[in-house]
């Protein structure tokens, strides 16, 4: 039986056309953590729970009904 792996990457470019960095050198290694661990981060919390959460943190006002359409 043959077998399928797929392996994905994700090339991320932190700079700016002039080749100015959009991210101070000490958060870098914080955001590539961050993307790194989404698959395990969401086997435990919903996108639906983060993006809420997120949106309550920042006293962001939203209508429930809006987000999921």
């Amino acid at each position: 039986m043959a077998h399928t792996y797929t392996n994905l990457l994700t090339h991320i470019i932190f700079s700016t056309k002039d080749r100015k960095p959009t991210l101070e050198r000490d958060l870098k290694q914080t955001v590539l953590d961050y993307i790194a661990n989404q698959e395990e981060h969401h086997r435990r919390v919903s996108f639906k729970e983060e993006l809420i959460a997120f949106l309550k943190k920042h006293e962001i006002t939203y209508d429930e009904k809006y987000l999921w359409e």
